[in-house]
């Protein structure tokens, strides 16, 4: 028993040496980054351009930016812009953020809904059907009637 923990003390002080070379304070801790902002559901017009944020503090950054969880090639800055938004832009963002090459975290899904203003008192959006408001909804487009202000 004496030998066993013996060696596990001359173990533990190698590993001490090696993380002490390595710049490592703590085995177990595992810093992850630390979202600072997440990206945020949007409903634009058709033909727009919109940005979504995500920043993270605590070391060095990579960004990954994904749309309805396949990744998105070449979007590996904290803004993802796009511009000039058509119905397929329709969709789930998210973005993974890895700090120093290491663990990744994922941001909040934010949803991207399309609007199209078509005669008087209609408007199509594509998109969630789970919008608030939005009265009915077939296939990801909802018809909506969109209330008029009152004339003074």
């Amino acid at each position: 028993m004496t030998k066993q923990i013996s060696q596990v003390i001359a173990c533990a002080a190698i590993l001490g040496l090696a993380l002490a070379a390595r710049g490592d304070d703590d085995p177990d801790q595992i810093e992850f980054p630390q979202i600072t902002r997440q990206p945020v559901d949007q409903a634009i017009r058709v033909g727009s351009n919109v940005v979504f944020t995500a920043q993270a503090i605590n070391g060095n950054h990579a960004f990954q930016w994904f749309r309805n969880g396949v990744a998105m090639d070449g979007q590996t800055n904290s803004d993802l812009v796009l511009e000039n938004v058509g119905i397929g832009d329709v969709g789930m963002y998210t973005c993974n953020i890895s700090k120093d090459g290491g663990e990744s975290v994922p941001t909040r899904t934010a949803t991207l809904n399309v609007y199209a203003a078509i005669t008087g008192d209609q408007i199509i959006v594509y998109g969630s059907p789970v919008m608030s408001g939005v009265p009915e909804t077939v296939a990801g487009v909802a018809l909506c009637k969109a209330r008029r202000r009152p004339e003074n």
